[in-house]
C-alpha cells in the first residue's frame, strides 16, 4: 500500500500511548492468505499489539509513492519499505475476502512489553524504513526477526519438507503463481539461478502462511521447561486456504500459447516472402527490435540493478541487447549485416546447449521465443546470401 508522510507521523504519536498504558500487553501474529493481486499472491503478515481499548497492527509491507524518485529507485533495487502502525478498523481495509488468522504469541509481559516497545521505536519516521527483499527481509520475515530478538532464546522450529527434500526458492514462487501464466514467465525471466538452488525452512518463512505453519510448531525454553510459542490459533475471517486468486489462465491466453501462433504466423510470412524473393523487413526489425529491448531491460537487472536473485541469470545469454544491432543490420546489404545474423544465430544456438548444464529453470514458452528468433536470423541470412 501506499503512505502519506503525515499519516505515518500521526500513528507514530498516536501508538506511543501504548507505552504508558497501565494494561497488560497481548502481542499475536497475524496472516492473511493470498489476494488476487500479483503484490497479494504470497500473503501478508503483521503484529497485532493489544493494551486495553487500544488495538493495533503493525505493517511491514507499506512503500511511500511520494517518496522522491519512486519509480526510479524501486527499478535500480532501491526498495525501500517501510513499517507502519494502523488502528485495527483501518489494518484490514484492501483485504475483505481473504482468510486470516491470528496466532497468540506465548510471552512473558516483560517479553511482551519489550516487543511493544521496539515496534513503537520501529515505527517513529527516522526508523521506519528499511530496504525491502522479498525473500530475505519482507513483511514475513521482520515480524519473525522481532518476535526472536524480544525472547532473547532460541526459538526451535519444526522439520519442514525443506529440511528432509530439495526445495527451492522457485518451487515456493512457481506454487503462489501456479495460476498466473504471465507472471511466472516474467519471473522465470528476470530472476537468476540463485532461487533454484535448495533452501531451509528458515528461509521458506518469506511466505507469510510458511511463517504461520512454523510458528504453530515452534518451542521456546522458559526456565527448565520447553513451551510452545503460540498459546491460541484462531480464524478471525473465513476463506480458501488458496485466497482469492484467480482463475488459472486459460490454455489459449498462456505465453506457450501466444509465442507459438506467432512462431506459427511468422513461418507463413517467411514462407511467402522466400516464393516471392524479398523478405518483409519491417517485421523482422521489428522482431530484433523487442528483443533487444527485453534484452537490454534483462542486462540492466542482471549488471546493474541491486534487486535479489537478479544476478546470475543465464537467460542473457540468448535474450541480449545484441539483438538492437540484428535490428540495424536488417537494412544493411553488406557482409558486415549477413555476419551479424549469423553470429546472433551461433549464439543463440549455443546458449540453448549450454543451458543444460546451468540449473536454472527453464520456462517452456522460451521455446518458441528463440525460435522466432533464429527464423528471423535465418531468414536475413538467406536474403543477404541471395543479395536482395
Amino acid at each position: 500500500m501506499g503512505a502519506n508522510r503525515s499519516i505515518l507521523t500521526l500513528t507514530a504519536l498516536l501508538v506511543t500511548f501504548l507505552a504508558i498504558a497501565a494494561d497488560s500487553v497481548r502481542v499475536s501474529l497475524v496472516t492473511f492468505y493470498p489476494g488476487s493481486e500479483i503484490f497479494e499472491l504470497y500473503g501478508h503478515t503483521e503484529l497485532r499489539v493489544t493494551q486495553g481499548s487500544s488495538d493495533y497492527y503493525f505493517n511491514y509491507g507499506v512503500f511511500d509513492f511520494e517518496a522522491p524518485d519512486f519509480t526510479g529507485r524501486f527499478i535500480s533495487g532501491a526498495t525501500d519499505y517501510m513499517c507502519v502502525a494502523l488502528p485495527a478498523q483501518y489494518a484490514t481495509v484492501g483485504m475483505e475476502g481473504r482468510k486470516m488468522v491470528e496466532q497468540d504469541l506465548n510471552l512473558t509481559q516483560a517479553q511482551a512489553e519489550a516487543l511493544r516497545d521496539a515496534l513503537i521505536m520501529n515505527v517513529q519516521p527516522a526508523n521506519s524504513t528499511y530496504r525491502y527483499r522479498y525473500f530475505g527481509d519482507n513483511c514475513s520475515t521482520r515480524p519473525r526477526d522481532m518476535i526472536e530478538r524480544t525472547i532473547g532464546t532460541a526459538v526451535k522450529y519444526p522439520v519442514t519438507a525443506a529440511d528432509t527434500t530439495t526445495v527451492t526458492l522457485h518451487d515456493i514462487v512457481s506454487h503462489y503463481n501456479r495460476n498466473y501464466a504471465w507472471e511466472r514467465l516474467g519471473i522465470d525471466l528476470a530472476l537468476g539461478s540463485d532461487i533454484d538452488k535448495p533452501i531451509d525452512g528458515r528461509q521458506m518463512m518469506f511466505v507469510p502462511m510458511l511463517l504461520m505453519e512454523a510458528m504453530s510448531g515452534a518451542t521456546i525454553e522458559r526456565g527448565d521447561s520447553v513451551v510452545s510459542l503460540v498459546t491460541q490459533t484462531r480464524v478471525m475471517v473465513e476463506g480458501s486456504d488458496d485466497g482469492t486468486v484467480l482463475s488459472p489462465t486459460p490454455t489459449w491466453l498462456s505465453p506457450l500459447t501466444v509465442f507459438a501462433t506467432v512462431l506459427l504466423l511468422l513461418l507463413v510470412i517467411a514462407w511467402h516472402d522466400v516464393r516471392r524473393r524479398r523478405a518483409c523487413r519491417i517485421i523482422d526489425a521489428a522482431v530484433y527490435t523487442l528483443a533487444g529491448i527485453m534484452g537490454c531491460l534483462l542486462a540492466y537487472l542482471v549488471l546493474v540493478s541491486t534487486h535479489e536473485a537478479t544476478s546470475p541469470n543465464w537467460n542473457l545469454m540468448w535474450l541480449h541487447p545484441g539483438y538492437i544491432a540484428g535490428a540495424v543490420a536488417v537494412f544493411g546489404s553488406s557482409r558486415l549485416s549477413r555476419a551479424i545474423h549469423c553470429t546472433l544465430i551461433i549464439v543463440l544456438a549455443l546458449a540453448a546447449i549450454v543451458w543444460h548444464f546451468t540449473g536454472q529453470h527453464f520456462n517452456p514458452a522460451f521455446v518458441p521465443v528463440m525460435l522466432i528468433i533464429a527464423l528471423t536470423a535465418l531468414k536475413q541470412v538467406y536474403f543477404k546470401r541471395v543479395d536482395f
